[in-house]
């Protein structure tokens, strides 16, 4: 099956503020309006554990990189096993009242806060925290593209709105309890074919650990939660789902792919006029026996879909998707792979070829030997190889295999994503 999707090319975070594309804004709501602020890449990608973070310079190459790092106490799992998932508890977050105000920011290690960083740490390493009772079991986080912070808390089935101030601290906008739609939340995107700029409603799909259903949810620009569709008719048999956003072309539509456990690939749309999902094209998806369980996926530069997958032993695959969810190539390795590719983002990081605006970069966890303490990178390319493979030296210097699954560039995860799907490859 291939999808008919001649695309125009999808306008960056910055510059999707200039238009309506069925947002709302919220009038009177005190919410500063116009852009969020535009990321000036420098090439720096942080690789995170619970003990240290890692900055190193992508644009230099991370071979036998030496990275700048500091001590940090950032949660480096989702739960009390090594099956959970650390990528979505890390991202960069901005101040909608000062938008030159950006930081790194997560779950405090084994605590009830929410903790942020500044990304220049080697000058200034001042640790902000907010402390919050609800903070305790939260899995999922996420900044959006209209300024509003979101996390949700899998002990409370619950999805709290959040703003960061100039200080780097966090002031609760609202919160939502709901048992079927916020159980268990590890998987977060924010789409950005709706068009929003700060202040805007926006719309976020979610998915569980159960397995069982994914959810779109609208966050408007001042916190607010709606609750707006669920699905259920496709399985991940009881398992995580994994989500990455696509380029619809159509502001009223929000494309993305569904990575299910040994069952098919997706690719849906939610059509925010008519409050539905549907279904555009699906694949046999990678067997579980073979290929083990998707944990992490991201749009690239090249117009591929990357996901990496985790098994209980030897390693696990990293597999380039075309945009109808067919395996375009995989890529296994006992250097370049880990036991659980637990992290994975294409990253713009100054290097520039035929075919190659960055990186694809990914870090793992579990298994207690490298390259689980490494971060690995190769080409964002246009076509199907997996080209010029790197490792970073193994820098964790505190022996913590287990917890060094957590990646993230100069700008949130959403800003990073529309970058890539905003490529003329899509």
């Amino acid at each position: 099956m291939s999808l008919i999707i001649p695309q125009p090319k999808i306008l960056y975070a910055p510059m999707l503020a200039t238009f309506g594309g069925g947002s709302a804004r919220g009038f009177g709501s005190g919410i500063p309006t116009g852009g969020p602020p535009e990321f000036q890449q420098t090439g720096m990608v942080y690789h995170v554990s619970s003990e240290e973070i890692l900055r190193m310079d992508g644009s230099a190459g991370i071979n036998g990189n030496n990275a700048a790092r500091t001590s940090t106490n950032f949660q480096g799992l989702a739960g009390s096993t090594s099956y959970n998932f650390p990528a979505q508890m890390l991202d960069v977050a901005w101040s909608i009242d000062d938008t030159s105000v950006v930081r790194l920011i997560g779950r405090e290690n084994g605590g009830d806060d929410i903790i942020t960083f500044p990304l220049d740490f080697a000058n200034n390493t001042a640790v902000v925290t907010t402390s919050n009772s609800d903070l305790q079991d939260v899995r999922g986080l996420m900044m959006l593209r209209n300024g509003v912070f979101v996390t949700f808390c899998t002990g409370r089935n619950e999805l709290k709105t959040w703003k960061m101030n100039t200080d780097g601290s966090f002031t609760n906008y609202a919160s939502s309890v709901d048992s079927s739609a916020y159980n268990g939340i590890q998987c977060i995107i924010n789409p950005g074919d709706d068009g929003a700029g700060m202040g805007d409603d926006t719309f976020i799909i979610i998915a569980g650990h159960d397995g069982n259903r994914f959810d779109c949810v609208k966050i408007g620009g001042n916190g607010s939660i709606t609750h707006k569709k669920e699905h259920t008719d496709t399985s991940s048999a009881g398992t995580q789902m994994v989500l990455s956003p696509m380029p619809s072309g159509n502001a009223g539509k929000l494309r993305f792919m569904v990575f299910c456990y040994n069952n098919p690939t997706k690719v849906f749309d939610y059509i925010i006029s008519s409050n539905t999902f549907q279904a555009i094209s699906a694949q046999n998806g990678p067997s579980a026996s073979s290929y083990g369980q998707a944990y992490c996926a991201t749009p690239s530069w090249g117009g591929f879909t990357y996901a990496g997958y985790a098994k209980g032993s030897g390693r696990a695959h990293i597999i380039k998707f075309y945009q109808n969810c067919v395996v375009a190539e995989y890529y296994t390795s006992t250097t370049y792979t880990n036991t659980r590719n637990s992290a994975i983002l294409a990253i713009e990081d100054g290097t520039s070829s035929s075919g190659v605006n960055g990186h694809v970069y990914w870090g793992g966890y579990s298994g207690g030997s490298s390259p689980e303490r490494m971060l690995v990178a190769v080409d964002d390319n246009d076509g199907t190889s997996f080209s010029n493979p790197e490792r970073s030296n193994e820098n964790f210097t505190n022996g913590q295999y287990q917890v060094a699954g957590m990646l993230v560039g100069e700008r949130p995860k959403y800003a990073e994503m529309d970058a890539k799907i905003g490529s003329s490859n899509w």
